[in-house]
């Protein structure tokens, strides 16, 4: 997605296993861990969009990451020594449906795309574990190359792993095709092209990560593509409690019912963007993919999104029926929210965002270019005259 020469200009602007071959079963390995329960980063308020089922969930993440060096042998679940050079796939194979594969602390490393096809794996990282994945970006590789793959992988996780990529920018960190109640949790996944994608998998669970994005975006004058959170299709995702920086959108938010809640979003170009992307992902079976509806039905609150280059939560192309509120923004180039009407702003016709509703928090500015959008608490903040700073063509 090539945004407009005028809005490049702006931004720049405005920016200144193993040492052995064999696997090993090890029990009782030291965890020092700083977790945090999901469950934790939201309000009773919060927790009221979400289920029970799904609340439980959060709290047993953290329970079984800090107690998972401590488990007894399992013919189910596999440890992998620190140092192992390709050999996740191998103990992925290897593994029952519905186990484990735990990478002891250190560093592993893969020579391409680890995948978890066609069973239900929870892959695992004790205490600082780093994965090394040698992957290129859709501009040097011609399609999707994934670290991490999960493909007809219902509740299939990756846990608690720092995905690094060999040489200086890695395709996507994970990519979550045709895996419903697929989990990413605790983990840090740094120069990629796309951080976590997400395509034909509802309920995904996406929570408690940190994803920093490549350098190349500002070099280029945003020609070079890096996105941080990329809902192309699936309903009902949860992403909850991330830290997303140094990308073009942090999160950029489609398909319907999804919950956004907690993140943090800063120094990107736009924070979040509940947007509708557009068929131009290239996968390796030679598939184009983009979003088949743009975000309907989205709830977003209590998230913060700072010193973004253009706006902190932006609303278009379609988006319809969302809620924000209680959304925290400040230092934002332009607007700290934006809801779009029909505009060539990203170089290529969107249609008006419609019937979405915003709580404004004080002291923010937001821009209402859209449809029929509901403002509340307009008082609190400042509502931008139109009139005088005109709605992009």
């Amino acid at each position: 997605m090539k945004l407009h020469k005028q809005i490049l200009l702006f931004s720049l602007c405005t920016l200144f296993f193993a040492c052995s071959d064999e696997y090993s079963e090890t029990q009782n390995l030291a965890v020092d861990l700083d977790v945090t329960s999901v469950a934790d980063l939201l309000t009773d308020e919060d927790k009221t969009h979400f289920t029970s089922e799904e609340l439980l969930e959060m709290e047993s993440l953290s329970s079984e990451l800090l107690t998972a060096g401590k488990q007894l042998k399992s013919h189910n679940t596999i440890y992998i020594p620190a140092g192992s050079v390709d050999k996740i796939q191998e103990a992925i194979q290897a593994v029952a449906d519905g186990g484990r594969v735990i990478l002891n602390a250190g560093t592993h490393y893969n020579a391409g795309t680890i995948h978890i096809h066609d069973k239900r794996v929870r892959l695992m990282g004790l205490g600082t574990t780093e994965l090394i994945v040698d992957t290129e970006a859709t501009t040097t590789k011609g399609y999707v190359q994934a670290a991490i793959h999960m493909y007809h992988a219902d509740k299939s996780s990756v846990i608690n792993i720092d995905i690094k990529p060999k040489g200086d920018i890695g395709g996507t960190g994970v990519f979550i095709q045709n895996s419903d109640k697929a989990i990413v949790y605790h983990s840090n996944i740094t120069d990629h092209e796309f951080g976590i994608m997400v395509e034909q998998s509802d309920q995904t669970r996406i929570y408690h990560n940190r994803i920093v994005g490549h350098p190349r975006w500002i070099a280029s004058n945003l020609a070079e593509e890096v996105y941080g959170i990329m809902i192309v299709n699936g309903s009902k995702a949860s992403v909850v409690g991330n830290t997303l920086s140094n990308t073009i959108f942090g999160s950029w938010l489609c398909d319907e019912d999804g919950r956004y809640f907690s993140n943090t979003s800063k120094g990107n170009f736009i924070g979040s963007i509940l947007c509708n992307i557009p068929q131009y992902i290239p996968l390796k079976n030679g598939d184009i993919i983009g979003s088949d509806k743009p975000a309907t039905n989205w709830v977003s609150m209590g998230n913060r999104s700072n010193d973004n280059l253009y706006t902190g939560y932006s609303i278009t192309d379609g988006s319809n029926g969302n809620f924000l509120s209680r959304n925290a923004s400040s230092r934002n180039g332009a607007y700290d929210i934006e809801a779009m009407g029909d505009t060539n702003f990203f170089g290529f016709f969107t249609p008006t965002a419609k019937n979405n509703t915003v709580i404004l928090g004080t002291g923010q500015t937001i821009k209402d270019c859209a449809q029929n959008t509901t403002i509340r608490n307009a008082n609190r903040g400042v509502v931008v005259d139109t009139g005088v700073d005109g709605c992009p063509d």
